[in-house]
């Protein structure tokens, strides 16, 4: 069903909701090499959206490539983001960057924007369970049932 979604976005390029399907799935599944890919191209599609710049910047910072994260924050604080979010984060990236250690749990550090990866990721085992207990059944229809 994961391929399934994949070759869905690249039939459809331009739709948002799947996009962000693709990214939530591949999120849940580790598969980053996907995951940066479609954030990419999301974030292409969106260029004022922040939040997607932000869930870009955290997945860079999640993969260890802090200098791509900083190129992100740097393009938000460019753009009139004074967030002390965006502020603390691009530090913190920058510091990682550079070659220094985390710093000590009690100080910030980058959170990734939360999504609905939980009921994504519940949605998605609903739709295998109902896929494999029903096999004559269309995958669309049973996803639409959850």
């Amino acid at each position: 069903l994961y391929q399934y979604f994949i070759r869905d976005a690249e039939l459809n390029p331009k739709d948002n909701v799947l996009i962000k399907k693709v990214i939530d799935l591949s999120e849940a599944r580790t598969d980053y090499i996907t995951e940066e890919k479609y954030l990419k191209k999301f974030s292409a599609l969106n260029p004022n959206n922040k939040g997607i710049q932000y869930k870009l910047a955290g997945f860079y910072i999640k993969i260890n490539q802090p200098q791509k994260a900083v190129a992100v924050y740097k393009k938000l604080i460019s753009k009139g983001d004074k967030s002390s979010y965006v502020k603390s984060s691009y530090e913190y990236a920058l510091m990682l960057a550079r070659g220094k250690k985390s710093p000590s749990s009690s100080s910030k550090k980058v959170i990734i924007p939360k999504t609905k990866q939980k009921i994504l990721a519940q949605n998605d085992k609903n739709i295998k369970m109902c896929y494999y207990m029903n096999k004559e059944r269309e995958t669309e229809r049973c996803y639409n049932e959850f």
